[in-house]
C-alpha cells in the first residue's frame, strides 16, 4: 500500500524538522570539540612551563576562554597529562572561576567546593608521579561529582551552562 502524497509530505516535513535541530546540534558540538582540542594542543606545545599571564593575548588561549564551560572536561581529562602542569592547574581554576560567577560576584557552595579542590590540589612541575596521580584523581572525583553543576555536555550553544 502506497503512502497518500499529504500523509508523505507530513513524514518528510517532519523529519526535516527533526533532522535539522540535530543536525545544528552536532556540528555545534563537533565544531567547538576541534577547537578546543587543537588549542589545548597549541598551548601545549608553545607554551611549555608558561603561566597563563604570558599567554593574555595568545589566540589559542582565547578560544578556551571563550569556549567557557565547553572546555571544562578537556582540562579535566588532561589533568594527568606530563604536559605543561601550570597550564591545565591554571586553566581549570580560571575557567570554573569564570563561568561561576561571570560578570556578576556570585560565590555560591558549590564554587566554594570547587576552588577548594582545584586550589588544594595544585598540578606543581615538581610534583612526582605519584601526587599527580592522586591529585589529578581528586580532581576528577570532584568533577564526577559536581561536574554536572558547572557543565552539561549537551549545552554546546552556551559557554556559561548555569
Amino acid at each position: 500500500m502506497a503512502i497518500k502524497t499529504p500523509a508523505k509530505a507530513l513524514i518528510l516535513v517532519s523529519a526535516a524538522l527533526i533532522a535539522l535541530p540535530v543536525a545544528a546540534w552536532l556540528a555545534t558540538f563537533l565544531y567547538w570539540h576541534f577547537r578546543i582540542t587543537d588549542a589545548l594542543r597549541v598551548l601545549e606545545n608553545r607554551a611549555s612551563g608558561l603561566r597563563l599571564s604570558s599567554l593574555d593575548h595568545d589566540d589559542s588561549y582565547e578560544i578556551l576562554l571563550s569556549s567557557g564551560c565547553r572546555c571544562l572536561p578537556y582540562l579535566v581529562s588532561a589533568a594527568e597529562s606530563p604536559e605543561n602542569r601550570f597550564l591545565h592547574d591554571e586553566l581549570l581554576y580560571r575557567i570554573v572561576t569564570r563561568t561561576r560567577v561571570g560578570d556578576g560576584v556570585v560565590i555560591d557552595q558549590d564554587l566554594i567546593r570547587a576552588r577548594g579542590v582545584l586550589g588544594g590540589n595544585p598540578l606543581l612541575p615538581d610534583d612526582s608521579p605519584e601526587d599527580r596521580r592522586q591529585k589529578a584523581g581528586r580532581i576528577r572525583d570532584w568533577w564526577s561529582a559536581d561536574g554536572h553543576r558547572f557543565h552539561q555536555w549537551w549545552r554546546v550553544w552556551t559557554s556559561h551552562c548555569r
